[in-house]
């Protein structure tokens, strides 16, 4: 797990900005976002892939108000399917996603999926120097690394 401190470039990058509130997309990104909502003393919300079946039937859990200014957060992301879906049952409440803030990006096309919906992603990095730090630093071994690395390679 990255230590808070490698988070600091996400938080100096989005505390320049304005929220009212973060938003997680489950499950990954809710201790992602946990710590930026307290870091940045902010309500954290986050937002179901399918409405309750039972009780209010909330897609959202927490409050979002009209007109609220939301960090979207989330841990890894790949094509952005999830992170767009999340985003739009925010603006569905009447919010807007100010930004968008993730970990890691896998580098198959978020990027680009975000852009035509017109959210603007944060990233701490990309995919290939994670692993590259990771078995320079003996985290993961060679053999892991060239399954990743050819992985990367064939998509």
């Amino acid at each position: 797990m990255l230590r808070q401190s490698r988070w600091l470039p996400i938080i100096w990058k989005a505390e320049s900005r304005e929220f009212d509130a973060i938003c997680a997309v489950p499950t990954g990104g809710l201790p992602f976002g946990t710590a930026l909502a307290q870091k940045m003393e902010k309500p954290l919300t986050y937002v179901r892939s399918e409405g309750k079946s039972h009780g209010e039937g909330r897609k959202i859990e927490g409050e979002i108000s009209q007109d609220d200014r939301v960090l979207l957060v989330d841990d890894i992301i790949t094509t952005g399917g999830s992170v767009i879906s999340a985003g739009k049952s925010v603006r569905e409440a009447g919010a807007r996603v100010e930004q968008v803030a993730v970990m890691v990006d896998r580098t198959e096309g978020a990027v680009e999926n975000l852009e035509e919906d017109d959210f603007d992603l944060l990233k701490l990095a990309n995919i290939g120097p994670v692993v590259e730090e990771l078995k320079r630093s003996g985290k993961i071994s060679g053999d892991t690394f060239q399954k990743v690395q050819d992985y990367l390679t064939r998509r």
